[in-house]
Formats: structure tokens, sequence, C-alpha cells
């Protein structure tokens, strides 16, 4: 009999045999397993539950465990307070977030940052010209399917400032086309 979970970071399906055990990482991502590193916000409150706890109504749970999620929802107010005050008390993050949303909203494409998993804002565009770029040509083939001149789209990450590159519209087509001939 096998078990499944899903990846939390890249959501995929994991099936794992119940005789090797449960994976310690992804296959799919490579990312760790297991939720020791996931936080998670709630910012809706059960107003129901909050009711009953102020009544002192057990709402189906014993005393200890009422305490306890009291205790995590005191915990999980005191996590998203402390992160909106550093925000409050820095105004030039605060800043610069507003200015990366705006660019990000803006983008037609907004990749996501292979090293933090942020989005990239869009940079600007890099042009090779002939002679800077040597294209691979397949065996059997008469040139390879990339041809300078070429326009690459350049993505920063404004997080960790890793830097990406992908052919823009125009050059993709160019190589659509040369693979098809």
């Amino acid at each position: 009999m096998s078990e499944s979970i899903l990846c939390p970071w890249c959501e995929a399906e994991i099936i794992w045999d119940e005789e090797l055990g449960s994976e310690k990482t992804c296959p799919h991502c490579l990312n760790e397993l297991g939720d020791y590193r996931s936080i998670e916000f709630n910012f809706e409150r059960d107003e129901q539950n909050d009711a009953a706890l102020a009544a002192g109504v057990n709402s189906g749970k014993t005393a200890g465990e009422n305490h306890r999620q009291e205790e995590k929802n005191q915990a999980d107010e005191s996590e998203i307070k402390g992160f909106v005050d550093v925000l409050q008390e820095d105004p030039e993050l605060l800043a610069y977030e507003e200015a990366v949303e705006n660019f990000l909203v803006k983008q037609d494409e907004t990749p996501e940052c292979g090293q933090c998993r942020e989005y990239m804002v869009f940079a600007g565009e890099h042009t090779v010209p002939v002679g800077h770029f040597t294209p691979f040509t397949p065996q059997g083939s008469r040139r390879g399917f990339l041809e300078a001149p070429f326009t690459l789209n350049m993505y920063l990450c404004p997080a960790c400032f890793h830097t990406t590159f992908a052919l823009n519209e125009q050059s993709r087509m160019q190589v659509m086309e040369s693979i098809k001939k």
C-alpha cells in the first residue's frame, strides 16, 4: 500500500511506499519536507471558537488542547505584529517593498527566483551581437537553432539580487522558426 503527500514548496504529489518510509526531501524541487520551516499566518479569527473559549465551553476539546490552541493563536498574532512592526520601523524598507510591488504589477512576465523563490523584476534587455555568440550546431544539422543577434530580457531578484536571463518574445519566435526548419 502506498501513501501520498503534497510538497508544500512545489505542490507536487509525492507517492511513497510504507515499507520504504516517507521521503525526507521532495524529488521534484529537492526542498526538505516537513513543517518546521513553514510559517502559517491566520488572519481570520474563528468567532465561534473565541466565544466558546470566553464562555468556558469545551467545544469538543480538552482543557489542555484549548489552552495550547489559545497560546498558539497568541504566538501567531505576536509574529504577525512583529513583522508589521519591522516594516513600520524601517520606512526605507517599506518604500522599497512598495516600489518593487509597483514594478511587478506592471510586468507581463514575472519569473520566480531560483535562489529564494521571490518574484523577479524586469531590469532591461541585453542584445547579443553577431560575433559575440557561437551557436551550438547539432550533429547532422547545417547550423544552430539560436543565431546572433538576439535579445535577452534580464530579471533581477529584489530580495537576493540574483539575476537571470530569458529570450525576449521576438527571439523566442526566431528560435521556434529555426527549430522547425
